[in-house]
């Protein structure tokens, strides 16, 4: 609690993750692994997240076009994947890239972690970049989502970045280093739209 505390104060001023890379990540992963956290734990804690309305039509939309997805996180992948899974969107997304979790097989009690995996606010731009390059697709063709200053170097040309937003002062917040932002406070559908008209120009 204190930690959450304690780094919500630094999102709220826009310095999350820019005062220091990845910190709260790692203490977190910390405090899990000494307390001994089992995996079953850590999924009954995150069975009931929903993700955004309309999350899916996005990610549903990008597949029939044969866009492949990445989600680059400071979290942690196991997280990720639960909650895509359980949301039945895992298939929809082809890599994440985040703090590799270390769970023991015979009880599954998180042992540890592998701290080279950490997605740092520094390393978002070269993770996405990447996971482009694997796909064959060049920067100036990558397209990002973010809510945060942290993921101002998400891909390559500012005006493929999209910041999304749950209020104006979140909005005013990240404007400066986006293309563009929208409100997704009702839901995902004025990304949709975003990612539609911009895969319409580029793919036809």
């Amino acid at each position: 609690e204190r930690l959450r505390r304690y780094y919500a104060g630094l999102d709220e001023q826009g310095q999350a993750g820019l005062q220091r890379e990845g910190g709260w990540m790692l203490d977190l992963a910390e405090c899990f692994r000494q307390y001994g956290l089992f995996r079953i734990e850590a999924q009954g804690a995150l069975k009931d997240i929903r993700v955004r309305p309309r999350l899916g039509d996005c990610l549903e939309a990008m597949a029939i076009r044969g866009v492949p997805v990445a989600i680059v996180s400071g979290s942690a992948r196991d997280f990720i994947w639960w909650v895509l899974a359980k949301n039945r969107l895992d298939r929809l997304v082809d890599e994440v890239y985040a703090l590799h979790l270390l769970f023991d097989s015979p009880d599954g009690r998180l042992i540890g972690y592998q701290s080279e995996t950490l997605v740092t606010p520094s390393s978002k731009g070269q993770r996405s970049r990447e996971f482009a390059a694997k796909h064959g697709v060049p920067e100036e063709r990558i397209f990002g989502i973010g809510d945060s200053l942290v993921d101002c170097n998400i891909g390559g040309l500012k005006e493929h970045r999209l910041g999304v937003a749950e209020s104006d002062r979140q909005a005013e917040l990240i404007r400066p280093v986006m293309g563009h932002v929208v409100h997704v406070d009702q839901g995902f559908g004025p990304v949709n739209d975003w990612m539609n008209s911009q895969l319409d120009q580029l793919l036809g």
